[in-house]
């Protein structure tokens, strides 16, 4: 469960050993709900011995939080007559987002790019897939959260995600990704990873010595320019 869930312990009733209706009368017990830290605790009693009680959950993880519901002879004393525990874990931590691809320092040279993501919750409540989206920036603008055209992949407590995108070419795009666990903590929200492309090819200009001259020297200088504008660069 998530943090500071209500804990409830209702339809509890509180009966003399071997009747299933004989009610103590009010104010001679009480019954007591407390978690194991003892952090929080609530107590009550009623009439008909019908008892409903809550509280509130841890507000950090805990996978050894226990509930306990104690029935104590008369208010004061606090001793117990019987009680009974009831194990719950509590799952106050987000998941994670790890090992996004693309590397934002790469250039791709094609349009369709494969972007990726593994969403990670081990130890806890574990990933809800259905909330495992992504968004991005390209031509159009930046898209709406969506689970369009995603491949998933569950092992474990780990989720890998991927798609394709398809980008002309530029630079400045990017993706993002986010993600909730099972008990519906906030959502993870990665950091955008920047794409960019460039599928157009080096151009040549200004080559030297020109065609068809005729040179007075055994030793010639030869040159070419190398242009990529607007591109990954020249790799010397």
């Amino acid at each position: 469960m998530a943090e500071g869930e209500v804990l409830e312990a209702s339809g509890l009733k509180v009966v003399y050993e071997g009747t299933d209706n004989v009610h103590p009368p009010a104010g001679t017990c009480l019954v007591v709900l407390r978690d194991n830290d003892s952090d929080s605790s609530v107590q009550g009693n009623s009439p008909d011995g019908v008892v409903e009680l809550s509280i509130l959950a841890d507000d950090e993880t805990d996978l050894e939080e226990k509930l306990t519901v104690e029935l104590q002879d008369l208010p004061g004393t606090a001793r117990a007559i019987s009680n009974r525990s009831f194990s719950i874990r509590v799952d106050a931590d987000p998941p994670r987002l790890e090992d996004p691809i693309p590397d934002s320092d790469d250039w791709h040279s094609s349009f369709n790019v494969i972007a990726g993501i593994v969403a990670n919750d081990t130890g806890t409540s574990g990933i809800d897939v259905s909330t495992l989206d992504y968004s991005y920036l390209g031509p159009a603008g930046v898209t709406e959260w969506t689970q369009e055209d995603l491949s998933i992949a569950v092992d474990g407590p780990k989720v890998e995600a991927m798609t394709v995108l398809s980008l002309p070419d530029g630079v400045g795009y990017w993706v993002r990704w986010r993600v909730k666990d099972m008990v519906g903590n906030p959502y993870t929200i990665s950091d955008r990873t920047s794409i960019r492309v460039d599928t157009r090819n080096v151009s040549f200009a200004n080559p030297y010595p020109r065609a068809n001259e005729w040179q007075n020297t055994s030793d010639v200088a030869c040159g070419v320019t190398i242009r990529d504008l607007d591109g990954s660069g020249i790799d010397v």
